[in-house]
């Protein structure tokens, strides 16, 4: 339900915040296992979703941006192999 919708997403230096109606989760890259980005039914359309697979617990999908799944995607990616690689912004 809308509970569980994002109201604001922020990719930072070492993690994502994501901030929900009721709480804000921050999820640091060292969490993530794997980005994907895929189309997902969402009552009865195609939606491009953004899968952020944890190393433990359940994946988190971001869709429905202003700026799109795929800017998205390419952020979070962009965002991850600069920390690893220890680039800092």
């Amino acid at each position: 339900g809308l509970m569980f919708l994002p109201l604001k997403l922020v990719i930072g230096d070492q993690s994502i915040q994501i901030r929900y109606p009721i709480y804000q989760k921050v999820v640091p890259f060292t969490d993530i296992s794997d980005v994907v980005l895929r189309n997902q039914h969402d009552r009865g359309n195609e939606v491009a979703t953004v899968i952020v697979t944890l190393i433990r617990g359940k994946p988190i999908k971001l869709s429905a941006y202003r700026g799109g799944s795929i800017p998205l995607f390419d952020f979070i990616q962009t965002a991850r192999k600069d920390f690893s690689s220890g680039v800092r912004t």
